[in-house]
């Protein structure tokens, strides 16, 4: 036991070792890694230059070795090697170096082919000697030279520097003005902006805008540190220079209400609504929903029907992105605007902020606009209205209405089409009593929503609905059944109907039969195909034809083949193809199948249904029935994109089966979209061999 324990605990101590190993910088080295790269030039092996950057990298984690690793290449860079490695030697100490790597960056200052290389270095270093170096060779530099330093100022925030960087913001030389601005509008404080504004009156006419851009740039960093005052200062300023450009003051002025205490906001968006210039009125109207300011809201809601149409989009726009408490009665307001995009507006805005007393003046607007858009929007307003009441008030509204009533018919239409998307189960027996009684518009709506709200549940409180069936009803009741998962027991609802009944509610139970696919009532189909009436035999044969499990497929097949009539014969085949599609048959049995349905078809139409059938099942014996159809000019093209899907899906298990029926393909003329894809796959096939 203790021999273990001593192992483990040499174990730790080498261990330790070799990181603090790992941790030392090989100085002696690193210097003849640069030595041997004393003449590297851009373009050479980099092989010698990553060693050192490794070797570097690998003391990051110990400040007393990257110090040494900051002497050696302090050293090289004094030498005289190449260019090449004194910009790789600045881009390093960019990384590493400190207070000891400026004096010697700083005489690379003084010459303008390795100013650059210091002036990289320099911005990244963390050390005051850095910013005091680049001020200090600004006034005696080149031009060239002077823009880096002063750019370099700005990267660094130099908050010392505004005083020597301002009036070179005036210069006649446009680039040094322009460092010089971009430098203040950077570093950004108090100071930066008075030096700025002593200089304003020198500088060059054509930088004007960006001066007073930079003023912005200041004020807007008083803003985020909580100087309210002080920005507010520099926002007025700029405000009230009318002479600058829209875009410049627009600016300003958001700037400004938001440094100034709400009630002086107030009076600054209410002058400024009375503005000639759009920028300021569409600032003012926007803010005034974001702080959501009454007064101002309640000034341009007056103001509503004397602003240009986009300006009353805005607004309402606004209103609604900001949820203020004026937005639900400005909307309704709009409804009755003559302009389509200020009701569309309304529309939207009310669909995000309007409540249940939204719901007649929205329904109102949908029935009554002439404009399909509107018509539209004013349905989805109805359907996304927020408020959790807004279902009862639906159904509230709909037990006063008169489903009989002509006069009735558009308002109530719309409150049905609501109350379906919406899942309002609380309208169900008046939607359910409309679709009995309402005027067609009403009905036809009704049936809609009930489709929508029915379950399994309600089909017995549905079923009088077939007392004067048509195919509306024979669908709902279908779709409300169809939501009970197991297709067994489905039909037990509309079982008891069939006792007694006149024959066209019998052929109408018969196609809810043929749509839920209840094996319980499979024999009831067969049996209703020996009638007497020959409208039930119609009606069964047409149910089992809709038949959605596999049960009666082989039944198809052989009325595909003997049907009574062609039209039956039609039907059958029909319904034989989606059945074998939908089936659960493993994939070449299902292929064979389809295959071998080509032969059977009784028209050329139901044989271009096979062909649709055969790309979703690519195997030997589809693509083979495929190909045997290009030589029938009826049904060319869709045998031409069956083969060209086929092969997409099988061209990389059976490539040679594919490449022949490709060949095939190309020789029967196809269209040029589809010669270009199976074209371009010979080309892949061709190359992969």
């Amino acid at each position: 036991m203790r021999k273990s324990f001593w192992m483990l605990f040499f174990g730790i101590l080498a261990g330790l070792s070799n990181v603090s190993r790992s941790a030392s910088l090989d100085a002696a080295g690193l210097r003849t890694l640069l030595e041997q790269s004393g003449q590297y030039d851009f373009g050479q092996s980099r092989r010698v230059l990553t060693d050192i950057e490794n070797q570097i990298k690998a003391v990051y984690d110990s400040p007393e070795e990257l110090a040494k690793a900051e002497a050696v290449l302090l050293e090289r860079l004094q030498s005289d090697c190449s260019f090449a490695l004194k910009d790789f030697l600045c881009r390093q100490l960019s990384v590493i170096g400190s207070a000891r790597s400026v004096p010697v960056l700083a005489g690379l200052l003084k010459d303008p082919k390795t100013a650059a290389l210091a002036q990289y270095a320099l911005v990244r270093i963390p050390d005051a000697q850095a910013d005091k170096a680049l001020l200090e060779h600004l006034a005696s530099s080149e031009t060239s030279v002077r823009v880096g330093l002063l750019t370099s100022l700005g990267l660094r925030r130099t908050k010392t520097a505004a005083e020597a960087v301002a009036p070179y913001a005036a210069d006649e030389n446009r680039a040094v003005a322009e460092a010089a601005l971009s430098a203040l509008g950077q570093i950004g404080t108090p100071e930066a902006a008075a030096a700025l504004e002593k200089q304003m009156e020198k500088i060059l006419p054509a930088l004007k805008p960006r001066a007073y851009d930079v003023l912005l740039a200041c004020a807007e960093n008083l803003l985020q540190s909580g100087q309210k005052a002080e920005a507010a200062s520099l926002f007025q300023k700029v405000y009230a220079k009318t002479d600058l450009s829209g875009l410049l003051r627009s600016a300003a002025l958001q700037g400004l209400l938001q440094a100034v205490p709400p009630e002086q906001a107030d009076r600054q968006m209410l002058e400024g609504l009375e503005s000639e210039d759009a920028q300021i009125r569409t600032v003012c109207l926007l803010w005034a929903c974001r702080l959501n300011r009454p007064a101002v809201i309640q000034k341009v809601r007056q103001m509503m029907s004397s602003l240009p149409e986009w300006q009353q989009v805005q607004f309402l726009t606004a209103l609604g992105e900001t949820k203020s408490s004026a937005a639900k009665e400005t909307a309704l307001s709009a409804l009755s605007a003559s302009s389509p995009e200020v009701v569309l507006a309304a529309l939207e805005t009310l669909s995000v902020v309007g409540d249940a007393s939204c719901i007649q003046p929205l329904a109102q607007t949908a029935a009554q606009s002439s404009e399909r858009r509107i018509r539209q929007a004013a349905q989805t307003a109805l359907e996304r209205l927020p408020d959790p009441q807004t279902d009862a008030a639906v159904a509230q509204l709909l037990e006063k209405m008169d489903f009989t009533a002509e006069t009735q018919s558009a308002q109530t239409y719309e409150l049905i089409l609501a109350a379906g998307r919406r899942g309002t189960r609380d309208a169900f027996p008046l939607i359910l009593k409309a679709a009995s009684v309402g005027s067609r518009p009403v009905r036809r709506v009704a049936m809609e929503s009930l489709a929508a709200l029915a379950g399994p549940e309600d089909i017995p409180r549905m079923t009088h609905l077939l007392d004067n069936p048509d195919a509306e009803v024979v669908r709902v009741l279908a779709a409300a059944a169809s939501k009970q998962a197991e297709r067994t027991g489905r039909a037990k609802p509309f079982l008891p109907l069939l006792a007694g009944a006149g024959p066209q509610k019998i052929a109408a139970v018969y196609q809810i039969l043929g749509r839920l696919g209840d094996p319980d009532s499979l024999e009831i189909l067969q049996k209703g195909l020996q009638s007497e009436n020959s409208d039930l035999q119609e009606a069964a044969f047409r149910a089992l034809t809709e038949w959605p499990g596999p049960e009666v497929i082989e039944d198809m097949k052989r009325w595909s083949a003997e049907g009574k009539s062609e039209s039956r014969r039609v039907l059958a085949f029909r319904a034989y193809v989606r059945m074998v599609r939908q089936s659960n048959l493993p994939m070449p049995q299902k292929a064979s199948t389809l295959a071998e349905a080509m032969g059977l078809a009784p028209r050329e139409e139901e044989k271009k249904i096979v062909l649709a059938s055969l790309a979703e099942v690519p195997s030997e014996q589809t693509l083979k029935a495929a190909v045997g159809c290009l030589t029938q000019e009826s049904i060319r093209p869709e045998a031409q994109a069956a083969v060209l899907a086929i092969c997409q899906r099988m061209s990389s298990r059976r490539p040679e089966l594919c490449r022949d029926a490709l060949t095939e393909l190309l020789e029967s003329s196809p269209p040029e979209e589809i010669t270009k894809t199976a074209q371009e796959m010979l080309n892949a096939m061709q190359k992969s061999r």
